[in-house]
């Protein structure tokens, strides 16, 4: 068996904080963390970014035939 001491056993009453460090914003972007985050209803903020991931050059008007005719006057107008 331990032996005990002999001695006047004293509490200490000051308060332990605990500090969680702040998550990484990696980690937030993790899938299972925004599942998690939806299903316990914390709120989410989602992005939508214009023309990521895409190497499309600018579109190029299908129709210029009737643009041309839209600006032009009646009169300069082929009958």
């Amino acid at each position: 068996m331990p032996s005990r001491s002999t001695g006047v056993i004293n509490q200490d009453w000051e308060p332990v904080v605990l500090c969680k460090s702040k998550p990484k914003a990696q980690d937030l972007r993790n899938h299972k963390a925004v599942n998690q985050a939806l299903r316990s209803g914390a709120p989410v903020q989602t992005i939508k970014k214009f023309d990521t991931g895409s190497n499309k050059k600018a579109a190029i008007v299908v129709n210029a035939r009737k643009l041309d005719e839209e600006t032009e006057p009646a009169a300069l107008q082929k009958v």
